[in-house]
């Protein structure tokens, strides 16, 4: 299968329970695609979800306007500052990852089979970030 035929996103989360999502934007350069304040109602305003947000949290998304998953890495990545640690070095920060999510087809019994290259660059430019990778990979 093609990767273009696929739901697709890539992600960089960065969380922590004195995190301050200002500081990371102010930081880093970027706005970021969803935040939230530790102790703020979590979620998206369409959750309306009253409980208070336990860490603080900064999130920037790419979503299946792109190609191949290495596309879709490539421009989360070129919305950072060239200098990744920065990345690493956010006051409060506990808990950051990098996620690649591809959800494919399945067939009628819900089984797939999702499938996706990465580039020996796109390797690098992960590994330049510091950053754990998740991978979420299933048949939709």
């Amino acid at each position: 299968m093609k990767t273009d035929h696929y739901r697709k996103a890539i992600a960089i989360y960065l969380r922590g329970k004195a995190l301050d999502p200002h500081a990371v934007t102010a930081a880093l350069g970027v706005h970021p695609s969803y935040s939230q304040q530790r102790g703020e109602p979590w979620g998206p305003p369409t959750l309306n979800c009253s409980e208070p947000a336990r860490f603080g949290l900064w999130s920037l998304r790419v979503e299946s306007d792109w190609g191949s998953v290495s596309d879709g890495v490539t421009r989360l990545l070129a919305a950072l500052p060239a200098d990744r640690s920065v990345l690493r070095d956010v006051e409060g920060l506990e808990d950051p990852f990098l996620e690649i999510f591809v959800a494919g087809t399945a067939d009628d019994q819900g089984r797939g089979t999702v499938q996706f290259d990465l580039s020996t660059d796109t390797l690098a430019a992960l590994a330049s970030t510091g950053l754990p990778v998740t991978l979420c990979v299933i048949p939709k």
